[in-house]
């Protein structure tokens, strides 16, 4: 909240003399919210009104970072047919301009919304170019998010090796490393290895207090680390656990400005349904 409070009181004193600074506040404020180091709500908002201050500006580098910004907050808030149409635009105008760094990660979130929208192999194959630089930050991310795309296609042993190679590889990275690992604590839930599941979990929850974590899978995080403590016959925990999932989800929710937003939210971030279903039969609330 600090942070905000912060990046809006400097966004008006130099918004009048110049609108790239103020933009690039804006960009701030919603990457903060983006890893969770603020609230959701926040994220949308704050890239769109960048963009805008970027296009007077006519500042067409900075518009490409602010395209893309805005995709990864459509995403994040699932609106996942959104985020692939801002991608795409985005990454028509990093490439008019040959601006390489912006066209490696509008690739990056364009192969994330096809995926969590269902279109796996399409995002995969989208992704795959990234490996070619695959120690690069954006190359950790893609690996990341094509474990995800296995797991989802039901190739468990593919995407618990791909998500194992990336938390080993990236630890230049705290806040990539900290994804990662809480994909594979996903992962490992699913092939029902409790004792690993947690493990990664932890890791990931406890992580992302000193280095922020993706808004999307956060909740995913917390929800694997009760379901693995429930499994391990660890009720106690469990119980805390969901309901500090269940809290934040809904925390989340309720940061969104609009109606249909917070219902896309709940409906669409990763395991938020099962997040609620689990509370609400647990908690018995």
């Amino acid at each position: 909240m600090l942070l905000r409070q912060r990046l809006e009181t400097a966004e008006a004193t130099c918004r009048s003399a110049d609108p790239v600074f103020s933009g690039y506040l804006c960009l701030l404020r919603a990457a903060s919210a983006l890893l969770g180091l603020s609230e959701v709500g926040q994220a949308l908002p704050s890239a769109e009104r960048a963009l805008s201050l970027f296009a007077e500006a006519r500042d067409e580098l900075a518009q490409s970072i602010a395209y893309y910004t805005k995709g990864w907050a459509q995403i994040a808030i699932g609106d996942f047919a959104a985020g692939e149409r801002t991608c795409e635009q985005s990454l028509e105008h990093a490439r008019r301009i040959r601006f390489n760094f912006a066209e490696g990660s509008t690739t990056l979130y364009l192969g994330l919304a096809r995926i969590l929208g269902g279109r796996e192999q399409a995002g995969v194959d989208t992704l795959l170019p990234l490996l070619q630089d695959a120690d690069s930050l954006n190359g950790f991310q893609a690996r990341i998010f094509i474990s995800m795309a296995l797991f989802r296609q039901g190739r468990l042993a593919e995407a618990r090796a791909s998500a194992a190679l990336a938390v080993n590889r990236s630890a230049l990275f705290p806040t990539i490393q900290t994804v990662a690992l809480a994909v594979l604590g996903r992962i490992e839930l699913g092939g029902e290895d409790f004792e690993q599941a947690a493990e990664h979990a932890q890791r990931a929850v406890q992580a992302r207090g000193e280095c922020g974590i993706d808004c999307l899978v956060d909740p995913m995080a917390r929800l694997t680390l009760a379901e693995a403590e429930n499994a391990l016959g660890e009720r106690e925990r469990a119980l805390n656990d969901v309901r500090l999932a269940r809290d934040r989800l809904l925390q989340q929710a309720d940061s969104l400005p609009e109606p249909g937003q917070r219902e896309l939210y709940l409906r669409n971030t990763l395991d938020a349904e099962r997040t609620l279903e689990l509370a609400r039969r647990w908690l018995g609330e």
